[in-house]
């Protein structure tokens, strides 16, 4: 209907009035009458209905006088339109989870949820009631399903969650689950986690009857038995803009899904002043955390100079949650992210880096890379180092920072964005902690904090040194022969295992029948001071989450009377890394007076000092 003219804009927020459209929102051309609907997120995290009078004026600084805000939801109300009549509204909404449609009464402001009553798949359809249980069947648990009819799609409950990976639809199960399905041949496989073995089913759904299922899920390993639990720092429970809602509640469900014991998930903004998930922050563990699997919101620092950070175990959000954002309210290049390393300390905070490094040549070529890495590290602000995510760009720079003696132990966040249906796992890749007296989230970062750790999306590894376990010390009086136990196992083939000595390999272990596993028990000669670590890798398979298999230990640490085991070589590179970013720190100048340029100044030359010390009494 060409009778008016309307202005409907999603995703894009008011920002600078110079930005394309009126006020940065970008515009295309309905029609319904004289008044118009529009999506924004103004300075929140997430989409809002507005309406804008046209009559006020074609100037958009005129049409701001009448705007008139319609939703308020903690999600997206988005896609707007309008009934012929210009009466009633209806809009997409997830503020319930899965997306839902919601009609509106523009006369009385009365809205409901459409509720549909049944799926119609056009054919006859029976039911499947679905349980999971651990091993033998003696306890329910949470798992995650994927239910594929023959040659045919993927199906999940109404309202689930439903995400894709590597080409698979999935759903979590939380215990049980009751769907009506087509009738036909299935194929389900259930898993929980990378140290279950996934299971298989081949069902056949027929016309008018129900088929009760029970999967039980069988562990090749158990980890937390010997004091190993899993964790990870970079969980984004709703991001951006995504086609579902989290709370609390989801987010527990996929967590335990995933047989993870720690979950860190992470309040932060995407481009704009909206930070999302803020309002679950606690500044403890979430009410819903159990002994098995504890939830705890945080906080990922993001800067578009220096890189992202995740602060965890925090008590209250470390402000500002972002800098560097142009058209935000804090466009600055300060603080530092040495500033809030301190800031996040203050409150007995841990301080992580987060896929820091895509490429170990040019470090400074992604956007998203941790520019700020070598002098927070020089200057003791930073407690642990993602190395999954970038793990190929990551893995030799972190080898570097070790070998200027820094004792700086791995970590792992997927950076995760569960709101989506395309997303990577919770836990996909996590960090295994050792606790000896039993799981508490405040003895996980403690000995997280102590190295004690190793980094794997499936690899089990063990690793001592004398006698000494991982983020330990070993000293000696001068260059010996060391008793070295080393294991690697694996559900999935292993390629390689080697034992790494300063970042050069010092044995590759044999692998045993199967290449599933590897063990190494000998002495081996030590003659520098430094750090030895064990690592392994492996293609990967259909049956995994991830295209490649690897985990890597935290290091053991060496101490050898008459030997530094410092780098000159690489105490050059990161002050070569220091005097390329001196300038671009410059040249966007973002920082907003000489006090702030001198104190950012300070903290490069501080750095450059730490290198340059390394640099001189290295070899």
């Amino acid at each position: 209907r060409p009778d008016a003219t309307c202005l409907i804009a999603e995703r894009s927020g008011l920002r600078d009035p110079s930005a394309s459209g009126p006020l940065g929102w970008q515009q295309t051309d309905i029609s319904f009458g004289d008044r118009g609907k529009l999506v924004s997120d103004l300075g929140g995290a997430y989409n809002d209905i507005w309406q804008i009078p046209l009559e006020a004026g074609p100037s958009p600084r005129a049409r701001l006088a009448g705007l008139k805000k319609l939703t308020a939801g903690q999600a997206d109300e988005d896609r707007p339109s309008l009934s012929r009549d210009g009466k009633r509204l209806i809009y997409s909404d997830n503020r319930a989870g899965a997306t839902t449609l919601v009609v509106r009464d523009l006369t009385t402001g009365k809205e409901h949820t459409v509720q549909p009553r049944r799926l119609d798949y056009r054919t006859p359809t029976g039911t499947l009631r679905l349980q999971t249980k651990d091993q033998g069947g003696k306890k329910s648990v949470t798992a995650r399903v994927a239910l594929r009819q023959d040659k045919g799609k993927f199906y999940a409950p109404p309202g689930a969650l439903y995400r894709m990976l590597r080409g698979a639809g999935h759903f979590y199960c939380d215990k049980t689950e009751e769907l009506v399905l087509p009738a036909g041949a299935y194929r389900l496989r259930a898993t929980r986690g990378p140290e279950y073995k996934p299971a298989f089913h081949d069902i056949t759904i027929q016309p008018g009857k129900t088929l009760e299922l029970t999967v039980e899920l069988e562990r090749w390993t158990h980890a937390a038995k010997d004091g190993w639990y899993s964790g990870e720092n970079h969980i984004h429970a709703n991001y951006g803009y995504g086609q579902w809602y989290n709370t609390p509640e989801t987010m527990f469900a996929q967590c335990a899904g995933e047989d993870l014991s720690v979950c860190n998930l992470v309040v932060a903004n995407s481009d704009t002043d909206g930070i999302f998930d803020r309002p679950f922050f606690r500044g403890g563990p979430d009410p819903l955390s159990t002994p098995e699997t504890i939830l705890y919101w945080n906080q990922e620092f993001r800067s578009t100079l220096w890189g992202h950070m995740t602060l965890v175990n925090l008590r209250q959000v470390v402000e500002p949650v972002m800098t560097g954002f142009h058209a935000t309210t804090n466009p600055w290049d300060i603080p530092t992210n040495s500033d809030m390393a301190d800031r996040a300390h203050w409150q007995k905070g841990h301080v992580n880096y987060t896929h820091a490094v895509q490429d170990p040549v040019k470090p400074f070529d992604n956007p998203y890379a941790a520019k700020g890495l070598p002098i927070d590290v020089a200057l003791g602000k930073i407690d642990s180092l993602d190395l999954n995510n970038a793990y190929a760009g990551t893995v030799p720079v972190w080898y570097r920072l070790l070998n200027c003696g820094f004792r700086l132990p791995p970590s792992a966040g997927t950076d995760c964005f569960l709101n989506r249906i395309f997303s990577q796992l919770p836990g996909g890749d996590r960090v295994y902690v050792h606790v000896p007296g039993g799981l508490t989230y405040a003895a996980w970062i403690d000995n997280l904090k102590k190295g004690r750790s190793f980094v794997s999306n499936g690899p089990m590894l063990e690793f001592t040194l004398d006698g000494k376990g991982l983020g330990e010390s070993v000293k000696l009086a001068g260059p010996r022969k060391l008793r070295v136990k080393a294991s690697a196992r694996s559900l999935y083939k292993l390629a390689k295992v080697e034992l790494i000595y300063n970042g050069k390999i010092a044995v590759t272990l044999p692998l045993a029948k199967y290449d599933r596993s590897a063990t190494l028990d000998e002495e081996i000669d030590v003659k520098h001071s430094g750090w030895l670590a064990l690592r392994a890798s492996g293609p990967g398979h259909e049956d995994s989450v991830v295209p490649a298999v690897y985990a890597h230990t935290a290091p053991i640490y060496l101490d050898i009377a008459g030997s530094s085991g410092l780098s000159r070589d690489d105490a050059l590179f990161f002050l070569k890394w220091i005097d390329e970013l001196s300038p671009m720190v410059r040249l966007r100048d973002r920082i907003p007076d000489a006090a702030l340029r001198e104190h950012v100044e300070n903290q490069l030359d501080a750095a450059r000092r730490v290198y340059a010390k390394v640099a001189k009494e290295g070899s």
